[in-house]
């Protein structure tokens, strides 16, 4: 696995982006079909954050919020999905506090109440659809 990602890495490097985002690892409170811990899940994100500034490619934290203390010193930012509507924000203050940005998406309809949410909380927040198709939405 991590070979098929330092290839995307490379790839990615290549075509001029400035960072990446690996996606679920949070593996750990998934059904993956196999038992993979917490300590699994950090080695793992801690491989692909090498990989990844070798490359001069940032990376980020994913959701995983249960983990934030472990891998924040590892990623350059955090990315998250529905932590304002499903609660878990706050796991991802250490992010703010050490002054590097969260990138959050929700997966509804935009609204003034989860935009003040987003600005107590220090997150830069669109609105997508599951779809991921080009719409989305900003706050006001």
């Amino acid at each position: 696995v991590l070979a098929r990602m330092e290839a995307r890495f490379r790839r990615c490097a290549r075509m001029g982006f400035d960072a990446v985002e690996p996606d679920n690892i949070d593996l750990h409170i998934n059904d993956t079909g196999l038992p993979v811990g917490k300590e699994e899940v950090i080695t793992y994100v801690r491989q692909l954050s090498r990989a990844a500034h070798r490359l001069g490619l940032q990376i980020a934290q994913k959701n995983a919020g249960d983990l934030t203390g472990a891998l924040m010193p590892l990623t350059d930012f955090a990315m998250a999905e529905n932590c304002l509507s499903d609660g878990w924000c706050p796991l991802l203050a250490p992010h703010t506090q050490a002054g590097q940005v969260i990138l959050a998406a929700e997966y509804t309809y935009p609204s003034r109440k989860i935009c003040a949410e987003a600005g107590q909380q220090g997150l830069s927040l669109i609105f997508k659809r599951r779809s991921l198709t080009r719409w989305r939405a900003l706050c006001p």
